[in-house]
């Protein structure tokens, strides 16, 4: 029974270290995001311009 907590301690540690470290990256990836959902909104005005040359190609088929 001892033993088996001891091995089970060791793993536990790991991964509570392990989702720290992707956490970190978590709110680093975030701020991408963060700028990624300003340009979101922009995506509207990035597809209308887009829009314009497949709008122009689909004519010109």
């Amino acid at each position: 029974m001892p033993p088996s907590p001891d091995p089970s301690a060791n793993p536990a540690p790991g991964p509570n270290p392990v989702a720290s470290p992707p956490a970190i990256p978590l709110p680093i990836l975030l701020p991408n995001p963060a700028p990624s959902a300003v340009p979101l909104p922009g995506p509207t005005p990035t597809p209308k311009p887009v829009a314009i040359p497949l709008a122009t190609l689909a004519p010109s088929n």
